[in-house]
């Protein structure tokens, strides 16, 4: 019996019977010329996305891997670049979420050292605040509730509540601006 190697057509019909029908011109070389002429297109998407060359260059390559592999299973070839579009999100997205993990969300005593002054003075401030005032201060801008979340937990009206945390906001900001600070400092450190 003739193996697969001295019998082409065999594996032709045997790979045909797994995959589906086999254009003959999706040789290698057509599949990697493909691949390449759907390359800018993927790098530009990922590019605009990311915003950043080498991440986008990463991302490109990681859905260009996937794309090569997936490719055998594309039936019809005029969906390709649909199909790449959707890798290079994906992949996008993975770079995304991994540079959220690793970078994480910084806290409120922690800034840069150029904002030391800043820092220091904001504590001083947050230490200056009466106990309703330091705890209003810690659900609205270190926890980062919402204003029903805060009126529930401080058993009050959201129209109270936001009354409150207007009044401790005119405070902090003239507070600041007595201190020789402008709003864009506290921006920038945020």
């Amino acid at each position: 019996m003739p193996s697969l190697r001295e019998n082409p057509g065999k594996k032709i019909a045997l790979l045909e019977l797994l995959m589906g029908p086999i254009d003959m011109q999706d040789s290698p070389d057509s599949v990697e010329k493909k691949l390449r002429s759907l390359r800018p297109q993927m790098f530009h998407l990922a590019r605009r996305i990311l915003r950043d060359d080498h991440l986008a260059e990463d991302a490109t390559q990681e859905a260009l891997l996937e794309l090569s592999a997936y490719f055998p299973r594309i039936r019809d070839q005029a969906a390709a670049p649909s199909i790449a579009r959707r890798m290079v999100i994906k992949s996008v997205d993975r770079i995304l979420r991994k540079e959220k993990d690793t970078v994480g969300v910084q806290e409120i005593g922690r800034v840069e050292s150029d904002f030391l002054e800043l820092e220091r003075s904001l504590r001083e401030i947050r230490e200056n605040l009466n106990p309703s005032e330091r705890r209003l201060f810690q659900l609205r801008f270190e926890e980062s509730l919402t204003m029903d979340a805060i009126s529930r937990e401080l058993d009050a009206s959201i129209m109270q509540t936001r009354y409150q945390v207007r009044q401790l906001q005119k405070k902090l900001q003239h507070q600041i601006r007595q201190q020789g600070f402008k709003p864009g400092d506290l921006e920038m450190c945020a």
